[in-house]
């Protein structure tokens, strides 16, 4: 992963607008940072919602 963001880093480095574009690039993180904590906690809570529907479900034996 370092490996792929040293060229990107370069890149903005030898930019003029430089900090314009690291400014982009913090924006475009936290943005995905909370996207990616948004769906885990939607899964987290998908999957507990499941878990609990299977306990309140009476079982069915004669199968």
């Amino acid at each position: 992963m370092k490996q792929a963001i040293n060229p990107i880093l370069f890149l903005l480095a030898n930019n003029p607008a430089a900090e314009q574009n690291l400014e982009a690039v913090m924006s475009i993180l936290q943005f995905t940072n909370e996207a990616v904590k948004n769906i885990k906690n939607s899964l987290d809570n998908f999957h507990e919602t499941i878990l609990k529907m299977k306990d309140q479900t009476p079982h069915n034996n004669n199968r």
